[in-house]
């Protein structure tokens, strides 16, 4: 039985590190609009999972705020953090591609390799 809203954002708080892995999983595959900002707040999140998950699914939401927000994460400690805010903002079309540019620049090159993958 599928997971209501409600109780996906309520484990997105939880104390389990899997269980807010999970709730971001399933909130990002949602890509409602209601749901932006909870996922915003994921990006502060201790596990990096949880804060790959939450830029997936904000690049899927869009709009300005999605890609400031997704921005912040280009800076994220965790190359798989940084390779998810690249992969998202490509979801935002053309006017992030100046925002991707900055992907080209980072120290991995598994960051720079998704950045150049979708400019």
């Amino acid at each position: 039985m599928a997971q209501s809203v409600e109780d996906l954002l309520e484990a997105l708080e939880d104390v389990d590190d899997a269980t807010r892995e999970d709730a971001a999983k399933a909130l990002a595959e949602l890509a409602d609009p209601s749901i932006l900002e909870p996922l915003l707040r994921a990006f502060e999140d201790e596990f990096w999972s949880v804060r790959a998950h939450a830029a997936w699914g904000v690049g899927r939401i869009g709009g300005p705020r999605a890609a400031e927000a997704l921005l912040g994460l280009f800076n994220d400690p965790i190359a798989e953090v940084r390779e998810a805010a690249v992969t998202a903002m490509a979801h935002l079309g053309a006017g992030a591609v100046d925002r991707l540019l900055m992907g080209l620049k980072d120290e991995r090159w598994r960051v720079r390799e998704h950045a150049a993958k979708t400019c």
